[in-house]
């Protein structure tokens, strides 16, 4: 469906409160293999949907079946596609074909053997699930070429598909459970954790426990983990204040400051979105000023992105004028720059446009917007664009913004690699373009990004892609989140340097 990840993603913006917090038990104690008897245990707002290969989330849920499942890779703190599973893996000249050799010795928690029969039978599997199929849209063969050997074949080069194999599509799972329906409850993987059934209640409770032999143990100090479904975050700061948490995301930079005072580590994650203006209708079907790529650079101008994260955020952001993920190569902090806040030069585009009387446009008024509403009629206003924010419920809110009912709306955009980015926001098909908007010379730079055969070249072509993106203003981003966290005396969480999944590997026992 072509707006599913639409829903996805604005089911996830729902979660930023809370995607980050946990509880623990106080005990502190480590025995005598450097294992800590600390009980780390983290929250999700919400239960998975599944643990089943085919049916993960990539939201905090991850704290469960990264902790049960092994990846075919891995990111690692800064980013990185690391080994996994595969222990090692090449990409020809071409880009056309992927091989991997398995990691030897390794097994499920059923006993049996993680060998390349089984890896391939849980990408094949994957490949062909709706939640994790578009991961494998350039795939054109999986197969277990030798006993520890899984060769991948592409239709086309696919720069992205290693990072798509560190996470969710690239889960291996015991091949007698693909597809069962016990795995939902009860998933078989090769990961440092197994699900404790006796100590799980679905929905409610999820009770891990370190598995002994892990080809990666080092990295896994908690004997124990827990996660429970919390929704309240008032209940988690509660708890973390009674020595009852480890760690909770916090709605304020105040109660940061009050937390340190208190003793507590307060730390910013890395940026997980960017959150702005779509100029959707670029064509100007709705709104036909739209069509002036004056009067939408008018438009990024018109906006004081230093007051808006000073505050409106408590200064815990950064200002931005691009939509890709700070920690890629697809980045370029110069682009930061092609704005700022001019308000004379927006009127004067404007006036050049033929708009110098401004016009009303009609935007969707939801959560997702209402704290910036005001702010961005003021500032709109002050060039002539007058705002007329329309009402609309948040279960509605995907149907509305995947329509051509509204030609800019307020979005709040998960961050990714270049190419799932790309995709979703510059081509025909993507869900923050619903007027399907082209362009020769955008359409000129998306061939020459998706032909790439390497990471350097891909992230070259990608980063001429946002800069068109940039001067052709078919956004008007204005921060990209982040979120601080507040950390318990017991142990220490090491954010990520880039966006990516949360995971236990993470957190490690302050003694």
């Amino acid at each position: 469906m072509k707006f599913s990840r639409l829903a996805l993603a604005v089911a996830a913006i729902g979660l930023v409160a809370t995607s980050l917090s946990a509880c623990s038990s106080s005990t502190k104690s480590s025995n005598d293999t450097g294992l800590s008897s600390h009980v780390l245990t983290l929250s999700m707002p919400s239960a998975p949907p599944s643990l089943a290969v085919g049916s993960l989330d990539q939201g905090p849920s991850s704290y469960v079946w990264g902790s049960v499942y092994d990846s075919l890779l891995t990111r690692d703190l800064s980013g990185a596609v690391k080994p996994s599973a595969a222990e090692k893996y090449t990409v020809s000249p071409d880009g056309l074909t992927l091989t991997f050799a398995v990691r030897p010795s390794m097994k499920f928690s059923s006993g049996k053997p993680v060998d390349a029969t089984a890896i391939a039978a849980s990408l094949t599997f994957s490949s062909k699930a709706a939640a994790s199929s578009a991961a494998f849209a350039n795939v054109s063969s999986i197969k277990a070429t030798g006993a520890s050997t899984v060769t991948i074949k592409l239709r086309r080069p696919d720069t992205a598909l290693p990072y798509q194999l560190a996470q969710a599509a690239g889960v291996i799972a015991d091949p007698t459970t693909l597809g069962s329906e016990k795995a939902a409850l009860d998933p078989l993987g090769s990961g440092p954790y197994v699900l404790d059934e006796t100590a799980t209640t679905n929905g409610s409770k999820y009770t891990l426990n370190l598995r002994s032999g892990y080809w990666n143990a080092q990295a896994y100090k908690f004997k124990k983990v827990v996660v429970n479904v919390i929704s309240d975050a008032t209940a988690q700061l509660n708890a973390l204040k009674a020595g009852q948490l480890d760690i909770t995301s916090l709605a304020n930079p105040a109660q940061g400051q009050s937390l340190k005072a208190e003793g507590f580590a307060v730390k910013e994650t890395a940026p997980s979105a960017w959150a702005g203006l779509v100029i959707a209708d670029r064509a100007g079907e709705v709104q036909p000023a739209l069509a002036d790529v004056r009067v939408r650079q008018a438009i990024n101008l018109a906006i004081d992105r230093n007051s808006i994260v000073e505050k409106l955020l408590g200064g815990v952001g950064k200002p931005v004028e691009q939509i890709y993920d700070p920690g890629t190569g697809a980045y370029d902090p110069a682009l930061n720059k092609t704005y700022g806040f001019d308000v004379q030069k927006a009127k004067s585009l404007m006036k050049a446009a033929g708009y110098a009387n401004g016009f009303t446009v009609s935007l969707p008024s939801s959560v997702l917007s209402q704290t910036v509403e005001p702010t961005l009629t003021q500032e709109l206003g002050e060039i002539g664009i007058k705002t007329d924010w329309k009402p609309v419920p948040f279960d509605q809110v995907v149907s509305v913004l995947g329509s051509k009912t509204y030609p800019i709306y307020w979005f709040i955009n998960g961050y990714n690699v270049p190419q799932i980015v790309t995709n979703d926001t510059l081509t025909p098909n993507g869900y923050l373009n619903p007027f399907q908007a082209t362009d020769p010379h955008l359409t000129a730079l998306l061939t020459t990004a998706s032909g790439a055969t390497t990471v350097d070249a891909a992230d070259a072509a990608y980063r001429d892609v946002n800069k068109w993106s940039v001067q052709n203003a078919w956004f008007a981003p204005v921060f990209s989140l982040v979120q601080l966290v507040a950390v318990s005396k017991q142990v220490t969480f090491t954010p990520r340097a880039t966006a990516g999944l949360l995971t236990v590997e993470q957190f490690q026992p302050a003694s």
